[in-house]
């Protein structure tokens, strides 16, 4: 049971085996077995990979989004694997990586997988005692944004630009516990504890919370409907704003509301931003610090700089045989991307830049990106369960067999890391439960 899957895998969870080297068969050293990983079920032995402009397509990878819809640790290694696959065939490796489908998987979500983290003070520990750890030991490989398909984010323009903040953004943050007066130090966060809560003021951060302005009464929101701007807290968080820099904030304490949060439920610390229209809530203000957080974090190490640094990021398109992404996709993808890198870059007032690891220059008039992709393709041994080889056919949305695949993942207790859920805050919700 499983047999293919286990000689894919190396002793510790989790970490699927990239090392690029070729592997010799058992008995005869003059043949080169076939590269199997744990997105070989997924995908052909022979990847096919295009280079666009500031992107890269796999083709025939619809079978990958779909895992991406699957319970968190199958969707953690599947896309992991086929990340780093990827990048072995173009010769990159990048410390983050955005992952678009061409075509919609049978979820709305989208997420951010953290894969290593060489950074204290800045929150992890919280959610499993591991602050530093490193799932991808033979890449630089550090996390992995799940932005899902591209077709919903080109009709919302401005959606995107606050989801791709978001999610990459969730590399550093946030996950920081604080010194309050009465509290229990979670106070600051909302949603999943990896989010700020809806009660802090961060001046309309990517990542949630709200704007929150003094009245007559009490507190009134005035949140923007999709934060792109990271507060000063937040760029200390990810180490090009110096302590200094952190200007104060207000948390809300013992509020009280008779508004319902833009989802039509009672307010609560986890709701989403109050982007719907401005609501009012009664409560104590309290004037906090970045004093606060480094007596419950300690200071950050490496500690932050306002030396502006860049981190590379491979985006990367999961191609589906059902809806090809062709030249013209490949035009507006590489436009749209290169709007995202920029604004991303504006977003930390200039002081952190994503630098694609592909150029920008590519053609995508090639004749490669009129040619129609093929289904990947897999079969079960004659064993049945989990053993897996290559020949056969698979389908581009995945059948009981690479389903099957997917659960011995499961069994084997991979994706020690959860997965960061987010909400897009739009009509077509996009938020792991």
């Amino acid at each position: 049971m499983c047999a293919g899957l286990l000689l894919a895998l190396p002793a510790r969870a989790f970490v699927t085996d990239t090392r690029a080297e070729e592997r010799r068969c058992a008995g005869s050293p003059d043949l080169v077995c076939p590269s199997h990983t744990v997105s070989a079920p997924l995908l052909a032995d022979e990847l096919a990979v295009l280079k666009g402009p500031g992107f890269a397509l796999l083709r025939g990878a619809q079978a990958v989004a779909e895992a991406g819809c699957a319970a968190q640790s199958i969707a953690a290694v599947a896309l992991a694997d086929a990340v780093q696959r990827a990048e072995r065939r173009l010769g990159v490796d990048a410390q983050l990586a955005v992952v678009l489908s061409a075509a919609a998987p049978s979820c709305n979500l989208i997420y951010y997988v953290p894969l290593a983290n060489d950074v204290r003070g800045i929150g992890y520990g919280h959610e499993d005692g591991r602050e530093l750890f490193d799932d991808t030991p033979d890449s630089a490989l550090e996390g992995v944004a799940f932005l899902n398909d591209w077709p919903y984010w080109r009709e919302r323009p401005a959606e995107f630009h606050g989801a791709f903040h978001h999610e990459i953004g969730h590399r550093w943050g946030a996950r920081v516990w604080a010194e309050i007066p009465g509290g229990e130090g979670h106070e600051l966060l909302g949603r999943g504890g990896e989010h700020w809560s809806y009660f802090l003021d961060t001046r309309g951060s990517p990542h949630e919370g709200n704007v929150w302005l003094p009245d007559e009464s009490g507190w009134s929101s005035q949140t923007p409907a999709h934060g792109s701007q990271f507060s000063w807290l937040d760029l200390y968080l990810m180490g090009v704003a110096t302590p200094a820099e952190v200007e104060p904030f207000q948390l809300l304490l013992e509020p009280s509301t008779s508004h319902l949060d833009c989802r039509g439920r009672p307010v609560t610390s986890a709701s989403p931003p109050q982007t719907c229209g401005s609501a009012h809530v009664q409560a104590e203000g309290v004037q906090l610090t970045i004093d606060a957080i480094l007596a419950r974090e300690g200071q950050r190490e490496p500690p932050a700089s306002t030396t502006p640094r860049e981190v590379s990021v491979l985006a990367l398109v999961l191609d589906s045989a059902q809806h090809p992404f062709g030249p013209a996709d490949c035009r507006e993808l590489g436009a749209v991307l290169g709007q995202r890198f920029a604004e991303f870059s504006a977003g930390t007032r200039g002081r952190l830049e994503l630098l694609p690891v592909l150029a920008a220059d590519a053609d995508c008039d090639a004749e490669e990106w009129s040619v129609a992709p093929l289904p990947a393709r897999a079969t079960a041994a004659a064993g049945g369960g989990c053993a897996l080889n290559s020949g056969g056919s698979l389908a581009a949305r995945p059948g009981p067999l690479s389903w099957a695949a997917l659960w011995c993942l499961a069994l084997l207790g991979l994706g020690r890391r959860a997965i960061r859920a987010s909400n897009a805050r739009a009509p077509r919700l996009r938020s792991r439960p």
